[in-house]
This record gives structure tokens, C-alpha cells and sequence, in this order.
């Protein structure tokens, strides 16, 4: 992955947490706490910001639902964390791919790190593994790849012994695959094949007809990454196999974590 100008991180805040019901906050910055090392609950999405400020990051865009504004006035501009947020306002979108691709234009030429606010996970400094390997190689996307626990709800990857991604799977129902995706970097190549790629599926569906003819529904991230591959791009995985992950996304995921 060369030619890339310094690293920003993308940040998807545009959902609605409907699994979640009502809660008393934007599910973004619901309080956690991960275990007994945190001394006080934290917002959840602070612990992404700490790693990335920790990867070397300095540059992230938060892209947010119209309404959400308990967001911005929680995290503000980002100096604590030793970051500059820029907040994008989008209204309804039909997936975070098209949440994600309202930066494209702001980007530029630089790499892009993607972290879910709503997921925690260990080790706390696997960005910096994923852009090692995304600056030492010839991917254009870097996976961060975890032990899902529920794959129905997940991303499954299947990787080679030398770490290539051979496919994804969409939160399939059943499942030998052990490894799911929660982290990723990518390339400004592959920022504009997705910015171009969500194009053609929105005139495809305006059309009545869907990339995957068995699920007629709005494409994936990981969708969009199994299209790159197709088109020959390289996708790279690094697990942490010792790791862990949470997506706080249901009330009992969230319990888990909730003091």
C-alpha cells in the first residue's frame, strides 16, 4: 500500500440503534466499562478514539445522523484524545457504505482507518499491526480479524497461511469459519473503487436489480471489499487470535459491558 498521503480514520455514527429500543443516548457514547482496570464507565466510543490516537492518527472524520448531536457535544473537537474530528452530518443513507463514502471527497490521497464506534475490542493497539502490515505489503485493504462469537451476526472471513483473504461471508447461517473482521485499512485506491462501485449498485437497484440476485438488500462493507477482490485488488488479514470483540449493538451484548 504505498502512495498514500498520513492516515485518517473514518467513523460511522448514523444508525439508529433499533436494536437497542430507546436508549437514553446515542448508542455511540452509552457508558461502558471493559473490566476492573477501568476505574469509572467510560463512553463507548472512546475507547476507538484512544486506539487510534495511539496508531498515530491525528485526522478522523465522525459521520453522523441528523438529531445525533449528543455526539459532538460529548467528544467536541478531539484534543483530549489527541485527534482533530471533523463532523459530517448526512441524512438517511442505505448502508454504511454510502454512511462512509459522504468523506470521499474530503479524504484526498490518504490512507483510511475504519472503526465501528459501537465495538470494543482487544488488544487495544491492533491498528497499529493493521497499518504495519498495510505499509510493509501490497494489499489494498488490511483486516483486522477477531474470534466472532456469533458468526449469523457477522462478517466470516476465510484467510490463507499467509494471511490473504480468500472470501467473506455475510453473517451466514451456519459456518466453519472462526474469524470475523471488526477493524480495517485501506488504500486511496480502494477508497475510490468503493465510491465508484456504490455508484453502480445504486443505478442497478434504481433499476430493480441487486449485486446478489438470493438477497435483494443494500450492500455491506464487506460487500464492497468481496467486489474488490474480485476485481483483483489484494486483501490481507491479521488475526488476533488471542483477542476478543464486542458489538454492543443488542441489549445483551451491551449488558456485558454495561456497569
Amino acid at each position: 500500500m504505498s502512495g498514500a498521503a498520513d492516515p485518517v480514520a473514518l467513523i460511522p455514527a448514523a444508525g439508529l440503534a433499533r436494536r437497542l429500543g430507546r436508549p437514553a443516548a446515542s448508542k455511540e457514547i452509552l457508558p461502558v466499562r471493559l473490566g476492573p482496570d477501568d476505574v469509572e464507565a467510560r463512553p463507548v466510543c472512546e475507547y476507538l478514539l484512544d486506539s487510534l490516537s495511539a496508531a498515530g492518527v491525528r485526522r478522523a472524520f465522525v459521520i453522523l445522523r441528523r438529531g445525533k448531536w449528543d455526539i459532538p457535544e460529548v467528544l467536541g473537537n478531539g484534543d483530549r484524545f489527541g485527534l482533530r474530528l471533523t463532523y459530517l452530518v448526512t441524512d438517511a443513507t442505505p448502508g454504511i457504505p454510502y454512511t462512509l463514502d459522504q468523506a470521499s471527497p474530503l479524504i484526498g490521497n490518504g490512507t483510511v482507518l475504519l472503526g465501528f464506534p459501537d465495538i470494543l475490542y482487544h488488544p487495544r493497539d491492533a491498528f497499529g499491526a493493521l497499518l504495519r502490515r498495510a505499509r510493509d505489503g501490497s494489499a489494498e485493504v488490511v483486516l483486522g480479524l477477531f474470534p466472532a462469537d456469533d458468526p449469523s451476526r457477522m462478517d466470516m472471513v476465510d484467510i490463507d497461511a499467509d494471511g490473504r483473504v480468500r472470501n467473506i461471508v455475510i453473517k451466514p447461517e451456519t459456518t466453519t469459519l472462526t474469524l470475523t473482521w471488526v477493524l480495517a485499512v485501506w488504500s486511496p485506491e480502494f477508497t475510490r473503487f468503493m465510491h465508484d462501485y456504490l455508484g453502480s449498485v445504486l443505478a442497478a437497484v434504481a433499476g430493480g436489480r441487486y449485486p446478489d440476485p438470493d438477497s435483494p438488500r443494500e450492500p455491506y462493507v464487506g460487500d464492497v471489499i468481496r467486489a474488490a477482490m474480485a476485481k483483483g485488488m489484494r486483501v490481507e488479514g491479521v488475526v488476533f487470535q488471542g483477542g476478543n470483540c464486542v458489538d454492543i449493538g443488542t441489549p445483551e451484548d451491551l449488558a456485558r459491558v454495561t456497569p
